[in-house]
């Protein structure tokens, strides 16, 4: 392992929620990028996150008939993490936390959001949403979730019916990750993210961008 494949950076203790590095750090939930911290001093905490055998999800951003695969594992992944008491509001879903593995499990780098938005009643309408903003980010899509007409994306239907299963507030959960779970079969195999030629694609350096909170 490459010491340019472990990405640190600073919090302060206020940032973090102590309980919720325990969880990760332990890899009780393998939805996050593993991750080590340390404390500095009596105000800051250092996390590193161990992203080798990983590429940013951004690597699929032209391939559309994996919109509803990486819808999938993230609300799955965001689920796991509710049974941990890590709520989908205390940390941040972005395009470029999101990770790609070798084995095609999509991972996403837990950076903490302790001052974020106070979670809703319904915390699965939450995930519906940032899932819905983490594919926009990735696909380039308008707020409607619809690509331009001058998008390189392959398989453009597959991802802006993937955008309206997230933002259809006609179903529950269940009926989404149903839905969810026929397209991906349809168009897109995880034997084809692991052997194919999107495997390939995804086994560039992993790289972190760590820079900023991205709010």
């Amino acid at each position: 392992m490459s010491l340019k494949d472990i990405i640190c950076k600073e919090y302060s203790y206020e940032e973090v929620i102590p309980y919720q590095l325990n969880t990760i750090s332990h890899g009780k939930i393998d939805f996050f990028v593993p991750l080590t911290y340390e404390c500095l001093d009596e105000e800051n905490i250092k996390l590193c996150y161990n992203v080798s055998e990983m590429d940013r999800i951004i690597t699929l951003s032209n391939e559309g008939s994996s919109a509803p695969y990486i819808a999938f594992e993230i609300i799955e992944g965001m689920k796991k993490a509710m049974d941990y008491y890590i709520l989908p509001s205390h940390y941040l879903i972005k395009e470029k936390l999101t990770y790609i593995c070798r084995d095609g499990r999509i991972r996403v780098a837990y950076v903490p959001d302790v001052f974020g938005a106070v979670s809703p009643n319904d915390p699965a309408k939450l995930i519906r949403q940032m899932t819905f903003s983490l594919l926009q980010e990735i696909y380039s899509t308008n707020r409607m979730g619809k690509l331009s007409n001058d998008s390189t994306v392959s398989m453009p239907e597959v991802v802006e019916e993937t955008m309206g299963i997230l933002s259809d507030n006609t179903i529950g959960m269940d009926t989404c990750m149903r839905k969810l779970d026929k397209s991906k079969e349809k168009p897109f195999l995880r034997e084809e993210l692991i052997t194919g030629d999107l495997a390939r694609k995804s086994m560039k350096p992993g790289r972190l961008d760590l820079l900023s909170k991205f709010r």
